[in-house]
């Protein structure tokens, strides 16, 4: 994240367009990590994320930005942009056991392009996925 700015809301801005830059850029990933909120596990990072969020919000409610109280307020900006994301991305409409099935029949006939290791991460990820459905 980069330094904080004087105007809290442009730093807000800021991190949200990060956020979402990275789930456009990475698509697939970005919903593995947050298309199914059951899925999204307790940890380190997720903390790390949301503690970055809540301090930005804060700063935008210390300033007086802020219509709302802070909790709500960074469960909507968060919860706006994994929407945007995940439904923004050219795979949102992959959902379930069939679909995490047929992803992972199709992994190995494309070797150009992921790796041997991302091939068998993917495959491992799609198969804990089919698993839960």
């Amino acid at each position: 994240m980069a330094e904080s700015s004087d105007d809290p809301v442009q730093d807000l801005r800021r991190g949200l367009d990060y956020h979402v830059a990275f789930g456009l850029a990475n698509s697939a990933a970005y919903l593995l990590m947050f298309g199914d909120s059951s899925n999204f596990a307790d940890t380190p990072g997720k903390r790390e994320g949301e503690a970055i969020l809540l301090a930005l919000v804060a700063r935008a409610a210390q300033a007086g930005r802020l219509a709302v109280a802070v909790p709500p307020a960074a469960l909507m900006v968060s919860a706006a942009c994994r929407a945007w994301c995940c439904h923004s991305s050219p795979l949102h409409h992959l959902n379930g056991t069939r679909d995490c099935r047929k992803l992972r029949a199709v992994l190995n006939e494309a070797p150009d392009v992921l790796s041997v290791g991302k091939r068998f991460l993917l495959g491992e990820w799609l198969d804990r996925l089919s698993s839960r459905h």
